[in-house]
């Protein structure tokens, strides 16, 4: 008996825990906000952050090192981007980004 009462407590707790878990899989995600799209007109880069303006920079939350490469749009914001999409977007394009308004 005692086996028996054992196991029934095993499978209730197992299907409260696959119960909760199946739960949490059903829970529809939060959408996420689109990103703004700026239309790009120019770009810039250099071989290290260091050398870019602080005015492209936001210190603390950039890399320390490495090569760094924005674009620029109309609206004259800035967005960093990774060398791969740097040669890939054209001028003229609209293109989603966190745009980053420009240091004084």
């Amino acid at each position: 008996m005692r086996p028996m009462r054992e196991l029934l407590g095993r499978l209730l707790l197992l299907g409260i825990v696959s119960g909760c878990s199946t739960h949490a899989a059903i829970r529809p995600k939060t959408a996420e906000p689109a990103l703004p799209s700026e239309r790009v007109v120019g770009r810039a880069e250099w071989l290290d952050i260091q050398l870019a303006p602080t005015a492209y920079r936001h210190l603390g939350a950039d890399p320390q090192a490495g090569p760094w490469r924005v674009l620029f749009s109309e609206q004259h914001h800035y967005c960093p981007v990774a060398d791969s999409t740097y040669v890939i977007v054209q001028d003229g394009t609209l293109f989603p980004c966190e745009w980053r308004a420009i240091r004084p």
